[in-house]
């Protein structure tokens, strides 16, 4: 498959391959006139990916869920501990997101009561 068929079939854009391919997450052949041709397991290799990096997991942690065999592929235990740190930072980002929103409202609540008001000059202090 050439790049353009790779990216429609896992949602990629071809600079993103290429970059991947870059940090030695595929190895596609290259062809007699230089253009690359991606494997099946490229594109499987793409697309989760994919999908990890849509979860919010950095291209350090996506490494160290890829394997070429089954004698590289981590453990369960390693997939688990990674899968519940992430979880860990998302709910903390969830938990950030959610006091800053709280945050928002409080200002909002005070500007709406004091244009209600009619005041000129709104303090938010």
């Amino acid at each position: 498959m050439n790049i353009g068929e790779v990216a429609a079939k896992c949602g990629l854009r071809p600079k993103t391959i290429r970059y991947y391919e870059s940090r030695g997450f595929v190895q596609p052949v290259r062809s007699g006139n230089g253009y690359r041709n991606y494997s099946a397991q490229d594109l499987q290799q793409l697309r989760f990916l994919a999908q990890m990096r849509r979860l919010g997991l950095p291209l350090s942690e996506c490494r160290k869920l890829l394997f070429k065999t089954k004698t590289d592929a981590p453990d369960a235990k390693t997939i688990s501990q990674l899968f519940r740190e992430h979880l860990k930072n998302v709910t903390r980002d969830i938990q950030i997101l959610e006091d800053k929103k709280n945050a928002i409202t409080i200002f909002l609540e005070k500007v709406e009561a004091d244009r209600a008001e009619n005041k000129k000059h709104i303090d938010l202090v």
